[in-house]
């Protein structure tokens, strides 16, 4: 079949028919008739590119033509150039009202006719672009309101992630936000000897827990038709029902979600790393604590002994004083005795006052750590 468009003539005048089909044939295809009915009867079923229509014509005029073809689905977005040797401005504006495109007085001048029919293609042409650029910024308008709306949704679940304390909470907040996306999936978290899973129906079941473990080795990204496995450090995300039938959409929501992983991962590392910081500060608090509470009982024991060894000293020199009254020493040597005596005593309990400033030295630095 020729490439050429087609071009129908109605018109009850053979010659006319001849005329165009002659001088047109370079260019296009032409199909006359010259009944009316008939051509309506089918002219659906060609699908012509244009129809050249006389007006008038004994079994039916060409307005009432041209409604019949306008109001016909099939016909009623083909253009239509009437042909006639009726030219006032009531002709013109009923084959306007009939639904006609433009108009061509006989005798006809096929220079004239085909510098019409050319100027309606190239509108024509010109109509269509146009219809197809609003189409595409339409739907490209479409496409940056739903991402927008669907960076939203990333970006509500950064913040919401980041208060999140516990595996369980952080789950939660993923499945909600596949929720808002529109699809379905399951979850498994891990750290430091920790696992949690979860799906948006609640408990997995065994078989889909035996499912996340396996895919959570088969690499960063694992497409499985509608299911699509995403793999992260501490995280397996299984999305059960991505719209692959939509592949704009499905390729945006891949990406989404490779992000969404991504942050739960990161997430997850922070959660560690509180997890150990706090371990430690419980080991800090316990050592901490038993220093102290070992410097307050070094504190009491050194008091309980200075007040033992003073008590022990005075006691010692009492002895040693009744005892100097039967060696026979002279009052003068007992005196020189009990100085030195009481001299070494006291040097003894200076010992204890030294411990004393060790202690409250220590004592000073712990009260200036920090409670924890």
């Amino acid at each position: 079949m020729s490439d050429k468009p087609l071009i129908v003539v109605i018109d009850d005048d053979v010659l006319t028919g001849e005329m165009i089909s002659d001088g047109f044939e370079d260019q296009y295809r032409v199909q006359c008739f010259s009944n009316p009915v008939q051509a309506l009867a089918e002219v659906g079923g060609l699908q012509p590119a244009l129809i050249l229509l006389d007006i008038n014509m004994p079994q039916m005029n060409g307005y009432e033509v041209c409604r019949r073809l306008k109001d016909d689905f099939e016909t009623s977005d083909i253009p239509v150039v009437f042909l006639s040797g009726l030219t006032s401005l009531e002709d013109r504006m009923a084959a306007y009202d009939a639904g006609g495109e433009d108009f061509t007085s006989k005798p006809l001048n096929l220079s004239v006719v085909s510098s019409r029919v050319d100027a309606l293609f190239r509108r024509q042409r010109e109509k269509a672009a146009l219809a197809n650029q609003a189409s595409y910024a339409t739907a490209t308008a479409m496409t940056a309101m739903s991402n927008a709306a669907e960076l939203g949704l990333v970006v509500d679940f950064s913040r919401r992630a980041m208060a999140c304390g516990t595996l369980a909470q952080l789950a939660q907040v993923l499945l909600d936000t596949l929720s808002g996306f529109g699809v379905n999936g399951a979850v498994a978290l891990w750290m430091t000897g920790q696992r949690y899973e979860r799906s948006q129906e609640g408990e997995v079941s065994e078989m889909e827990r035996g499912v996340l473990q396996l895919i959570a080795d088969c690499g960063r990204l694992a497409s499985l038709g509608k299911r699509v496995a995403f793999n992260f450090e501490g995280i397996t995300l299984l999305i059960r029902d991505l719209p692959v039938d939509d592949h704009d959409r499905a390729g945006r929501l891949r990406d989404h979600f490779a992000v969404l992983t991504e942050l739960v991962s990161e997430r997850l590392k922070i959660l560690a790393l509180q997890q150990r910081v706090h371990q430690r500060e419980a080991q800090l608090h316990t050592l901490l604590q038993s220093v102290r509470d070992g410097v307050a009982a070094l504190d009491t024991q050194r008091r309980e002994d200075r007040v033992a060894a003073s008590t022990y000293l005075e006691t010692s020199l009492s002895r040693v004083e009744r005892s100097l009254m039967h060696l026979g020493l002279t009052e003068m040597q007992e005196e020189q005795l009990m100085a030195v005596l009481r001299e070494t005593s006291y040097q003894l309990l200076d010992l204890y006052r030294g411990d004393a400033r060790g202690v409250d030295a220590l004592k000073q630095a712990l009260a200036s750590l920090p409670d924890l």
